[in-house]
């Protein structure tokens, strides 16, 4: 929609569904690389977008899939100008708490817990591509698909692009709730993460923030 009929000022809503499912479905269930897929391709197609620097505001799951966004995207020669994410799990979760209750809430965040870096989850849960045990980190590293590599927090084949396109932002700001009960720790909205032995740890006491691999 056309915000300011004075100036070319546009905004609108990136939408990713599968299956003929809701949007809340979707996200539960497709695996983070193809929501990012979806969303990048909407965005390369769109007539505004698709032709121009835009700012990217998104919230919640979205704030992370939208920072996949900024890194591996292709927008030929145009850019995310500034980013904004509203409660978005940067570093992950370390519980699933996405469903409220209900057998099968129970079900999907047991899953979750528990069996996250299963092939099958990392395949069919999203929650599941940024879930992130501190008492094994060795397996997140191995197993998981999507969070150690967006955050750089392995060798991997887009390590320097994904550092280079972060950094290019004009500016990206990263809200965190006081009261969120969603994302676990709350501190991972702003690049916090649980040590080994349950401590949180800030931003500026993390190795992305250290050996500065990400450009933050």
């Amino acid at each position: 929609m056309k915000i300011d009929s004075g100036k070319d000022i546009f905004a609108g809503c990136i939408d990713v569904t599968m299956w003929g499912t809701d949007q809340m479905a979707s996200s539960v269930h497709m695996e983070m690389l193809s929501q990012v897929a979806s969303y990048c391709k909407q965005i390369q197609e769109h007539p505004i977008f698709g032709n121009g620097d835009f700012n990217l505001m998104a919230m919640s799951q979205g704030g992370i899939a939208s920072r996949a966004l900024i890194q591996n995207c292709d927008l030929g020669e145009f850019k995310v100008h500034n980013y904004i994410s509203m409660g978005g799990p940067q570093i992950g979760v370390s519980s699933s708490s996405m469903c409220v209750n209900g057998t099968y809430c129970e079900l999907q965040r047991t899953i979750t817990n528990w069996g996250s870096y299963w092939y099958l989850a990392q395949k069919f849960l999203g929650p599941a591509s940024y879930y992130l045990d501190p008492n094994n980190y060795a397996g997140f590293l191995k197993y998981s698909t999507f969070l150690p590599y967006i955050n750089n927090m392995k060798p991997h084949a887009k390590y320097d692009q994904y550092k280079a396109r972060f950094s290019a932002l004009n500016r990206a700001t990263f809200v965190m709730y006081d009261k969120d009960v969603t994302i676990y720790p709350r501190e991972s909205c702003q690049f916090g993460m649980f040590d080994s032995e349950g401590n949180v740890q800030t931003m500026k006491e993390t190795s992305i923030w250290k050996d500065d691999t990400l450009g933050l």
